[in-house]
C-alpha cells in the first residue's frame, strides 16, 4: 500500500492470488443455495456480498454476480470485510485503539483518509512493535537520556542526514523555530533534500507574525519541504524530530526566552525503537490535521464572510441601478397619459427616453441573470461560424445610434491592418455603410462561437471606452490572427495553435489604479453609473470559449487597452 489505502468500490477482485500482505484470512465461505451472503464490512460498513455485473463486466440491472466477504479472525474474534484493504486497515487501527475501535468503525473514512494510513502502524510496523515487546531489553534498542546541548544538536543532525523517506519536526515553541534558523537549520533541510529528491520534510510549529514569514519563506524556497503554523496555544515544552518513522528525538526545553540554544535546551531522549517512533508520529500527524482541519474552516468561514459581503453589496448595488430606469420610465409614461395633446415631437423625444431606459432596464436583469448563471457554473454557450466585422460593426452602429452618443468621440475599427470603419468620415465615403453580413467576408477569420455572447463582450468593453472617453477622443478596435501565449512556450509538434486577438483602446480617462487589482471581479467599478459587472461577465464568456482576456498598463497618463483571444477553429 504506498500513499493512501484503495476503496474497492465494485467488490473485491475475483483473483485469487490479489493480496496486499499474507494476512492469514481463512478460506472464503461457500455460496449456499444460490443466496448472497449479506453481511456488512467491520471496517467501513459497506453491504457485502451482492454486485450488480452484466455480460463482460458491464452494469445490467436484470444481471446478478454474488461473491463472499473476506473473513478473517483478529484477537479470537471473526469479522467479515469488504476487501483485503480493509482487513489490513482493520487490523492495524485494533493494534493502536484496541477495543476503542468499536465505537470509530463504519466509516469508509478509514480507507480513502491518508491520514490513518499514516497515523497507523503497517504490517512490517506491528511486527516489529510485537518483537520489541516480547524480547525486552536488547542490545538493538537503544533509548538514551542526553543532557549536553551539543550532543542533542549533533544526534539531531546526525538523525537528519541519515534520512531516506521521510523527517518529521514539531516545534515546541516559535522561539524554538526561530533559534533552528539562526543556527542553520534550514541549511541542513537544503542539503538533504537536494541529495535526496524523494525526502519529505514537513515541519509543524506554533508560529507568530515573523515565523508564520519565516515558514512561507522556507516552504517556498525548499523544495519537497512542508510548513504548518499552529495556534501558540498548542505549543509544548518538547521539540520532536522524527526520521523514517524508526529514530525520534524528543527535545525538552530549559529556558524559552533564551535566543542561546545552548542555554534554551534542558535534556532530550533519544530511541530506535519503532514504538516510541510510531507514538511520536501519531502526534504529529493528529497535530497536522487538526492544522489542516482549521485552515479549511478558515477558509470557509471568509468564503461565507466574502460571500456575505457581495450579497449585501450586489442587493445594495441592484436595488439603486434597477431604481435609475424604472423612474424616468414611469414619470414621462405618466407625462404621456396625462397630456393629451402632446407635439409628435415631444412624444418621440419622451418615448425615445423611456425605451432607452426600458433597454437599461433589460441590459441590468440580463447582467444579475449572468452572473448567477456563472455562479452556477451553467453559462451555455451556442457555437457558431461568426463574421467578426459583422459583429464589431454592427455594435459602433448600436452606439451611434444612441442618443446619449453626442460627445463627438471618434469610432475606428481595424482588420488585419486595414480600416474597415471610421465614424469621422462622410456617409458617403464611408466604409461603414457596408451592407450588413457582406463586410469583405474574404479576409473574415474562420471563428465559431456564440454570437450574442462575443456581441455582449464587444458591447461591455467599447461601451466602457465610450463611458471613459471625453469629447474628441477615438476609440479603436483592432482585429488580428495571431500565435496563442501558448506557441510561443512549446512548438514540439510542429502545430500552430492560432487565436482571433482582439483590441480595444481608447484615449480617455483611464483605468483608475485603486481598481487595477481587482479589475475583472463583480463591481470593480468607480463610476457613478453601472454595477460593475461587464468585465466580470466578459472575462467568464471569453473563458468559456477557451480564450483570454487581459488589461494592458497604459504607458501614458491617459487612455486604456482591453485584449481577449479566441480560439480559431
Amino acid at each position: 500500500m504506498d500513499g493512501s489505502i484503495r476503496v474497492m468500490t465494485g467488490g473485491r477482485k475475483k483473483d485469487k492470488d490479489y493480496r496486499p500482505f499474507d494476512l492469514d484470512i481463512s478460506k472464503e465461505t461457500e455460496q449456499k443455495n444460490g443466496s448472497h451472503p449479506q453481511g456488512k464490512c467491520a471496517l467501513c460498513g459497506k453491504q457485502i456480498g451482492i454486485e450488480t455485473q452484466g455480460p463482460h463486466g458491464s452494469i445490467a440491472d436484470d444481471s446478478m454476480v454474488g461473491y463472499s466477504p473476506i473473513i478473517d479472525t483478529v484477537e479470537g474474534t471473526n469479522y467479515e470485510f469488504d476487501s483485503p484493504d480493509c482487513a489490513v486497515m482493520f487490523k492495524r487501527l485494533k493494534s493502536v485503539y484496541g477495543e476503542r475501535l468499536t465505537g470509530l468503525l463504519g466509516l469508509e473514512q478509514f480507507i480513502s483518509d491518508p491520514f490513518w494510513n499514516r497515523v497507523t502502524p503497517d504490517e512490517g510496523e506491528m511486527i516489529q512493535i510485537q518483537n520489541e515487546s516480547l524480547r525486552g531489553a536488547d542490545a538493538q534498542d537503544i533509548i538514551q537520556i542526553i543532557e549536553e546541548p551539543d550532543k542533542i544538536i549533533q544526534v539531531a543532525h546526525e538523525m537528519i542526514r541519515s534520512a531516506k523517506k521521510e523527517v518529521l519536526i514539531m516545534f515546541s515553541t516559535a522561539n524554538a523555530f526561530r533559534r533552528q534558523i539562526s543556527t542553520g537549520g534550514p541549511d541542513l533541510i537544503k542539503e538533504v533534500t537536494s541529495s535526496r529528491k524523494d525526502l519529505e520534510v514537513r515541519i509543524l510549529t506554533p508560529a507568530d507574525r515573523d515565523v508564520e514569514l519565516a515558514s512561507v519563506v522556507m516552504g517556498t524556497k525548499l523544495d519537497n519541504v512542508n510548513v504548518r503554523n499552529m495556534e501558540a496555544t498548542l505549543q509544548t515544552k518538547v521539540t520532536v524530530v522524527v526520521v523514517d518513522r524508526k529514530l525520534s528525538l524528543a527535545v525538552e526545553l530549559k529556558d524559552d526566552s533564551r535566543d542561546d540554544i545552548q542555554e534554551a535546551l534542558r535534556s532530550a531522549v533519544y530511541s530506535n525503537t519503532k514504538s516510541a517512533a510510531i507514538s511520536y508520529v501519531a502526534i504529529f500527524e493528529s497535530l497536522w490535521k487538526q492544522v489542516e482541519l482549521i485552515e479549511q474552516v478558515n477558509s470557509l468561514c471568509k468564503q461565507l464572510r466574502d460571500q456575505q459581503t457581495d450579497q449585501r453589496e450586489f442587493i445594495s448595488i441592484a436595488a439603486h441601478e434597477l431604481r435609475a430606469p424604472i423612474q424616468p420610465i414611469l414619470g414621462l409614461a405618466e407625462v404621456l397619459k396625462s397630456r393629451q395633446e402632446v407635439q409628435m415631437e415631444k412624444q418621440r423625444e419622451l418615448l425615445s427616453i423611456i425605451i432607452r431606459n426600458a433597454k437599461r432596464l433589460k441590459e441590468l436583469t440580463e447582467n444579475i441573470l449572468d452572473i448567477t448563471r456563472i455562479e452556477n457554473k451553467s453559462l451555455e454557450l451556442q457555437k457558431e461560424p461568426l463574421d467578426i466585422d459583422e459583429i464589431v460593426i454592427g455594435v459602433y452602429k448600436d452606439a451611434l445610434d444612441d442618443s446619449e452618443f453626442s460627445r463627438n468621440i471618434r469610432l475606428v475599427y481595424n482588420h488585419n491592418k486595414t480600416r474597415k470603419f471610421d465614424s469621422a468620415l462622410s456617409l458617403s465615403r464611408s466604409e461603414s455603410v457596408l451592407p450588413s453580413g457582406s463586410a469583405d467576408k474574404g479576409s473574415s477569420l474562420p471563428v465559431k462561437a456564440d454570437r450574442l455572447r462575443l456581441t455582449q463582450v464587444m458591447t461591455n468593453l467599447i461601451g466602457n471606452a465610450i463611458k471613459f472617453s471625453n469629447e474628441g477622443d477615438t476609440v479603436i478596435v483592432s482585429v488580428s490572427e495571431e500565435d496563442s501565449i501558448q506557441d510561443f512556450k512549446r512548438r514540439e509538434n510542429g502545430t500552430r495553435n492560432r487565436v482571433l486577438l482582439v483590441r480595444v483602446e481608447d484615449t480617455g480617462k483611464g483605468i483608475d489604479p485603486e481598481i487595477m487589482p481587482r479589475l475583472f471581479k463583480k463591481f470593480a467599478s468607480k463610476s457613478e453609473k453601472g454595477m460593475g459587472l461587464g468585465l466580470f461577465i466578459s472575462k467568464n464568456i471569453v473563458e468559456a470559449h477557451g480564450g483570454e482576456i487581459w488589461a494592458d498598463i497604459p504607458s501614458k497618463e491617459n487612455g486604456a487597452a482591453f485584449s481577449f483571444t479566441i480560439p480559431i477553429n
